[in-house]
């Protein structure tokens, strides 16, 4: 299996991109690994803020 090769297809104008649940987290750790190499602290930051809209998403859903 290939990166955007799996997943529901979307198009951005006349190119197509399947996206799935790995192509998401493989994006997102790709862009945290080179967010830290510039930003000091960027895993930490992120996490963090990360962790406090997650707990907003919790408290707020209909589905807990």
């Amino acid at each position: 299996m290939t990166y955007g090769e799996n997943g529901k297809e979307y198009f951005i104008g006349e190119t197509s991109l399947k996206i799935d649940d790995e192509f998401v987290i493989a994006t997102i750790l790709a862009v945290v690994g080179v967010l830290q190499t510039m930003i000091p602290n960027f895993d930490e930051l992120a996490s963090a803020t990360a962790s406090k809209i997650y707990d907003e998403i919790k408290k707020n859903s209909i589905n807990t």
